[in-house]
């Protein structure tokens, strides 16, 4: 049987948008991983696990939660890619700072080998009070690269950018 090993949860743990530098909680990485499902399905030949039903994934300060969660790994049990899929498919986690990042969508793939994360369909990807939608997201969790729009060039991506508060000199 394959372990979840916290190099998984580097899915979302460096989730932010462009400008925040947010990063996940210190510690999360260290934490215990807890999934509950109603079903689950393990093909070892195939080095894939499928969760299905309600999935509740936590570890740390982040909590997925999904319709199905399905993992592949490599011939040593390291993860490869991470597909959560749900009506839709929702993320939440406190930054280092300690303010929420979140996100949704209808799929999120997550890639470990270029740690790269695509929200696909009604995406929607918060940062604290900040607030990026598209029908497409994608996020490099390793240098803090965005791109949202349609894969096809057409839509809008809309964002909402709070002001920041000044230091006092």
């Amino acid at each position: 049987m394959p372990l979840v090993k916290p190099s998984i949860l580097t899915l979302l743990l460096a989730i932010t948008l462009a400008h925040t530098g947010a990063l996940a909680l210190p510690d999360d990485h260290e934490q215990p991983i807890h999934i509950e499902a109603d079903r689950l399905e393990i093909d070892e030949s195939r080095h894939i696990s499928i969760y299905t039903g309600s999935v509740h994934l936590r570890q740390g300060s982040l909590h997925i939660r999904a319709q199905e969660i399905i993992m592949r790994f490599d011939q040593d049990n390291n993860l490869q890619t991470l597909d959560a899929s749900g009506d839709p498919a929702r993320f939440d986690q406190l930054n280092a700072e300690g303010k929420p990042v979140s996100g949704s969508a209808l799929a999120i793939h997550y890639r470990e080998t270029d740690g790269t994360m695509e929200l696909r369909r009604k995406a929607s990807l918060t940062s604290d009070k900040d607030l990026i939608e598209s029908e497409f997201i994608r996020t490099n969790t390793r240098n803090n690269a965005l791109l949202a729009g349609q894969q096809d060039g057409k839509g809008r991506v809309r964002m909402l950018i709070q002001p920041r508060q000044q230091t006092q000199p």
